[in-house]
């Protein structure tokens, strides 16, 4: 586990912890953003899941099938709140 920190005058001290995961040199991945890339729309990628409308691109989840069916593993981005993931 690691931990940031960083302090400020106005808003005082701001901490998040990680965990690092350790893979095998020979381990092959694909690192994909969300917000905007695999999502139609950054702001609509954000807000259609909350009422259950799926809001990414055709294809997008057959084609992450087909890339973890050829032994990738995937690392996403996002600058979603964690309760949206």
């Amino acid at each position: 586990e690691v931990e940031f920190s960083v302090t400020t005058a106005f808003q005082g001290t701001a901490v998040v912890k990680a965990n690092i995961f350790c893979f095998d040199h020979k381990t092959k991945f694909v690192i994909s953003d969300i917000d905007g890339t695999i999502t139609k729309s950054d702001l609509f990628g954000h807000i259609f899941p909350l009422f259950g409308k799926d809001w990414s691109y055709d294809g997008v989840a057959k084609l992450f099938q087909s890339i973890k069916n050829n032994n990738y593993k995937f690392i996403y981005l996002s600058a979603r709140a964690i309760g949206q993931s």
